[in-house]
């Protein structure tokens, strides 16, 4: 396997993105379903999520279920400059289309190290 790592990356994309909607809604949700009862999310006090651009996998399953049972939600926020922060939300409608029209948290509440312990990360 000649490729590298960013040429793999880029045919990934390109086969992701020619996906039909359906498609993507159904292994979203599929994907989202075996999260729930993944045990290192179970287990998790928080979680940070991503909001999905393209056909990369929706998380509101697991934002919406994470609210549910009390675990902390963080979100990134891009701030001044380029600096990412993991922002808490509280609810769906805390996120509003930032800086590049992801959704991005609205509130100030940045994660903090006790958050950050036993933190479940995911990324698209």
């Amino acid at each position: 396997m000649r490729d590298n790592k960013q040429t793999l990356r880029a045919r990934a994309l390109i086969k992701r993105e020619s996906l039909p909607v359906s498609d993507v809604r159904a292994w979203s949700h599929l994907i989202q379903e075996r999260v729930l009862n993944f045990s290192p999310y179970v287990l998790a006090p928080a979680v940070a999520l991503y909001s999905p651009i393209g056909n990369e996998v929706a998380t509101e399953d697991i934002r919406d279920h994470s609210l549910r049972v009390g675990k902390k939600v963080f979100y990134p926020k891009v701030g001044k400059g380029e600096e990412l922060f993991l922002i808490r939300v509280r609810s769906a409608e805390e996120l509003k289309p930032g800086r590049y029209r992801i959704l991005e948290p609205v509130g100030t509440e940045v994660i903090t190290e006790q958050d950050q312990q036993g933190l479940v990360v995911f990324v698209p």
